[in-house]
Protein backbone atom coordinates (compact mmCIF):
# COMPACT_ATOMS: atom_id res chain seq x y z
CA UNK A 1 0.00 0.00 0.00
CA UNK A 2 1.56 3.16 -0.98
CA UNK A 3 2.17 5.61 1.66
CA UNK A 4 1.33 9.75 2.04
CA UNK A 5 4.41 11.89 1.46
CA UNK A 6 4.82 15.89 2.10
CA UNK A 7 4.67 17.55 -1.02
CA UNK A 8 4.39 21.43 -1.61
CA UNK A 9 0.89 23.05 -2.49
CA UNK A 10 0.95 23.16 -6.53
CA UNK A 11 0.95 26.15 -7.80
CA UNK A 12 -2.20 26.11 -9.70
CA UNK A 13 -4.09 25.16 -6.46
CA UNK A 14 -6.87 27.45 -5.92
CA UNK A 15 -5.97 27.50 -1.95
CA UNK A 16 -2.86 29.50 -3.18
CA UNK A 17 -4.93 32.73 -2.59
CA UNK A 18 -5.56 31.99 1.17
CA UNK A 19 -2.02 31.04 1.92
CA UNK A 20 -1.77 34.73 4.03
CA UNK A 21 -4.72 33.59 6.16
CA UNK A 22 -4.86 29.83 6.15
CA UNK A 23 -1.92 27.35 6.52
CA UNK A 24 -1.79 24.51 4.11
CA UNK A 25 1.37 23.40 4.96
CA UNK A 26 0.28 20.22 5.84
CA UNK A 27 0.08 18.85 2.14
CA UNK A 28 0.34 15.40 1.30
CA UNK A 29 0.55 13.66 -2.05
CA UNK A 30 -0.17 9.87 -2.76
CA UNK A 31 0.71 8.03 -5.93
CA UNK A 32 -2.45 6.72 -7.77
CA UNK A 33 -2.91 3.21 -9.02
CA UNK A 34 -4.64 4.40 -11.83
CA UNK A 35 -3.37 7.89 -12.39
CA UNK A 36 -5.99 8.14 -15.78
CA UNK A 37 -9.19 8.00 -13.16
CA UNK A 38 -10.99 11.05 -13.02
CA UNK A 39 -12.19 13.00 -9.34
CA UNK A 40 -15.62 11.46 -9.88
CA UNK A 41 -14.33 7.77 -9.83
CA UNK A 42 -12.09 9.03 -7.12
CA UNK A 43 -15.17 10.33 -4.98
CA UNK A 44 -17.26 7.05 -5.84
CA UNK A 45 -14.80 4.67 -4.82
CA UNK A 46 -14.23 6.42 -1.28
CA UNK A 47 -17.21 7.78 -0.47
CA UNK A 48 -19.46 5.32 -2.87
CA UNK A 49 -19.90 3.12 0.25
CA UNK A 50 -21.73 4.28 3.28
CA UNK A 51 -22.25 1.86 6.33
CA UNK A 52 -25.66 0.79 6.82
CA UNK A 53 -26.22 2.55 9.68
CA UNK A 54 -25.04 6.02 8.09
CA UNK A 55 -27.49 5.24 5.18
CA UNK A 56 -30.38 4.47 7.73
CA UNK A 57 -29.72 7.86 9.75
CA UNK A 58 -29.74 9.58 6.59
CA UNK A 59 -33.33 8.45 5.91
CA UNK A 60 -34.14 9.18 9.22
CA UNK A 61 -32.90 12.81 8.69
CA UNK A 62 -34.93 13.12 5.52
CA UNK A 63 -37.70 12.01 6.99
CA UNK A 64 -37.32 14.96 9.58
CA UNK A 65 -36.69 18.13 7.73
CA UNK A 66 -39.53 16.80 4.95
CA UNK A 67 -42.02 19.17 6.68
CA UNK A 68 -39.43 22.11 6.44
CA UNK A 69 -39.47 22.00 2.89
CA UNK A 70 -35.96 20.41 2.69
CA UNK A 71 -35.29 17.42 -0.12
CA UNK A 72 -34.10 14.50 1.17
CA UNK A 73 -33.12 10.81 0.02
CA UNK A 74 -34.46 7.14 0.39
CA UNK A 75 -33.00 3.89 1.35
CA UNK A 76 -33.26 3.08 -2.52
CA UNK A 77 -31.52 6.32 -3.81
CA UNK A 78 -28.19 5.55 -1.02
CA UNK A 79 -28.28 1.92 -2.66
CA UNK A 80 -28.06 2.81 -5.87
CA UNK A 81 -24.26 2.81 -7.02
CA UNK A 82 -22.86 6.62 -8.14
CA UNK A 83 -23.11 7.31 -11.48
CA UNK A 84 -19.56 8.04 -12.62
CA UNK A 85 -20.69 8.82 -16.31
CA UNK A 86 -22.84 11.62 -15.36
CA UNK A 87 -22.32 14.71 -15.47
CA UNK A 88 -22.35 16.98 -12.42
CA UNK A 89 -23.92 20.65 -12.29
CA UNK A 90 -24.94 23.67 -10.69
CA UNK A 91 -28.07 22.70 -8.40
CA UNK A 92 -28.25 18.53 -8.97
CA UNK A 93 -27.53 16.40 -6.00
Amino acid sequence: MPSATPCQLPPESRLRDSLPRVDHLDSFEISSRTPDQDLVAIYAAVLGHLPKILKQLLVVRSHLVKPFGITGVSYKDLARPIDTGAVTRSGTR
